[in-house]
């Protein structure tokens, strides 16, 4: 956080006031980058950008939950990016049974309750309506259902 060109680092709490660290949010204390881009880890604690991607590096740690469910694959992911308008560290991904790294994110989440708790509403949603695959709208009229 920045007030009066002083940056605050949102992982180590250490202030900075060299103009150029605060403009790119580098943090001297943590010798990363820690701003303007939120990144956190599977509990939603702050963590820097080396940290993250040295999370990301192994795929079993960002894939939270996973199952087939009519051919499609479903997974609760971890992405560890929280920008602060619309990126959110936790998602829901649906992958195409035709092999295609293609996937379309359903929906995005704030903590891993709320992903975990729209994983299971979707897998029995969709093993209820086979051949049909659900819409963010219908995550969300099934998030907002329970």
């Amino acid at each position: 956080m920045i007030v009066d060109d002083v940056l605050t680092c949102p992982v180590c709490g250490t202030p900075n006031r060299a103009p150029d660290d605060a403009t790119n949010g580098y943090c001297g204390r943590c010798h990363d980058f820690t701003w303007p881009v939120k990144f956190v880890d599977i509990h939603g604690h702050p963590m820097t950008l080396t940290g993250w991607a040295k999370l990301c590096e192994a795929i079993a740690v960002r894939i939270l939950a996973d199952t087939t469910i009519d051919s499609y694959r479903l997974r609760a992911i971890w992405t560890g990016v929280c920008d602060g308008l619309c990126a959110m560290p936790f998602g829901l991904a649906l992958y195409p049974p035709d092999g295609r790294r293609h996937l379309t994110v359903l929906e995005e989440f704030n903590s891993r309750a709320e992903v975990d708790l729209a994983f299971t509403a979707v897998a029995l949603w969709m093993g209820a309506h086979p051949g049909t695959l659900p819409t963010a709208a219908v995550v969300h009229d099934l998030m907002e259902a329970r």
